[in-house]
């Protein structure tokens, strides 16, 4: 599985909507063309798009009732490379 990380100083600047719940801390993944959030409420995924205006996009995915443990597996689930279009079949919005 690919290594997540806790947060640090700079990542509370550029993600600073994450939930930081004691024991539950926010984790951040890094791939070449795309950075991911997990936290309490769910996964949020920036990527390169060619196809936006500003050449990203912003997805999230809720994780109902909290469920810390499964957005962190779906985050390093992820596979190196994606895109607009596997994010959408997961079911982001």
């Amino acid at each position: 599985m690919t290594k997540l990380r806790e947060f640090n100083k700079f990542d509370w600047i550029a993600y600073s909507g994450a939930e930081d719940t004691p024991g539950k801390p926010p984790m951040i993944r890094e791939e070449k063309a795309w950075v991911g959030v997990c936290d309490i409420n769910g996964v949020g995924v920036s990527c390169d798009d060619d196809t936006d205006d500003l050449g990203v996009s912003e997805w999230f995915l809720a994780i109902p009732e909290h469920k810390y443990g499964l957005s962190k597996f779906i985050l390093e689930s992820l596979p190196e490379f994606v895109d607009r279009n596997l994010l959408d079949e997961l079911g982001f919005v």
